[in-house]
């Protein structure tokens, strides 16, 4: 298991609409919390963090994006 490093990204997946900027927000489960939050997580090994960032993205979400993707 990869060992995780005190340091952290936050990710917020947004869309452009007719209706205006609409944001992504993820549910945690009751028993951690039951509140609402963007995609976070915690860098692992020699991980940068945008490399952070675009796993965090794939595994909270089943999004597949690229570095370039993402607005820092």
């Amino acid at each position: 298991m990869p060992h995780k490093q005190p340091r952290s990204v936050q990710v917020v997946i947004f869309a452009e609409t007719d209706g205006g900027r609409e944001f992504l927000l993820l549910k945690r489960i009751e028993s951690q919390g039951g509140f609402w939050q963007s995609v976070t997580g915690s860098l692992e090994d020699e991980e940068t963090h945008l490399e952070a960032a675009v796993r965090e993205v794939r595994e909270e979400t089943g999004l597949i994006v690229s570095a370039g993707d993402l607005i820092d």
